[in-house]
């Protein structure tokens, strides 16, 4: 059986996406912020907030968290046109890619990459465009119109690229 265990409180306005790594819960709003929690045990009802990371615009909406555990990197995505890359251990922004659109859907294909900064991260636009980028130069590797409306989410695979608009 399922029952509420905790209410995370600390957004000021929708949450948009949750994502576990290791025992953090990472969460992100509408507002352009993203908090890590620290899970506690379930028989406790407290699940404190560790840290509050502001990077993207706060009247923007962060769409999509996904993490690279190996790595300790944690991506986020967002209407404001940066995807930004988080030091999942020092809470720092690292890196950021800009694209001419905001984003609706993110996703990391690490299958096969010869070093831990390996690995192609793939971005998709509100706009239709798919955007591939070379983890190890941070630059574009690839992009392309799959749709003609919003990438609204991908799955990789080890042979595909799965995506859905509307």
């Amino acid at each position: 059986d399922y029952r509420l265990v905790a209410t995370l409180m600390g957004h000021t306005d929708v949450v948009r996406n949750l994502l576990i790594v290791g025992d953090v819960l990472c969460s992100c709003d509408y507002d352009g912020v993203i908090k890590f929690w620290k899970l506690i045990d379930s028989a406790s009802d407290v699940h404190v907030c560790t840290a509050t990371l502001k990077g993207h615009e706060p009247t923007k909406q962060v769409m999509s968290l996904v993490a690279d555990e190996e790595a300790g990197r944690l991506y986020s995505i967002c209407y404001d046109k940066l995807a930004i890359v988080w030091d999942l251990n020092t809470r720092e922004k690292l890196h950021k890619f800009e694209h001419p659109a905001g984003m609706r859907s993110q996703a990391l294909h690490l299958r096969g990459r010869s070093t831990i900064e390996g690995g192609v991260y793939l971005t998709g636009l509100i706009d239709g465009q798919l955007y591939a980028w070379n983890l190890a130069s941070r630059e574009v590797a690839s992009r392309w119109r799959a749709h003609t409306g919003a990438v609204w989410c991908m799955q990789v695979t080890h042979l595909e690229l799965i995506t859905r608009s509307m």
